[in-house]
């Protein structure tokens, strides 16, 4: 999705990359169980 979006490989991995750096600093110390809301699985 942010390859699509951003329409530039390099800019979309360093996007998802930050935004998984944030996801354990936020997350790291919560259950697992908070985690998965966070995830589209359909």
């Amino acid at each position: 999705m942010a390859r699509i979006a951003l329409r530039d490989p390099d800019a979309a991995l360093d996007l998802v990359q930050d935004a998984m750096i944030k996801l354990v600093r936020n997350y790291s110390a919560k259950p697992a169980a908070e985690w998965q809301p966070l995830f589209f699985v359909s």
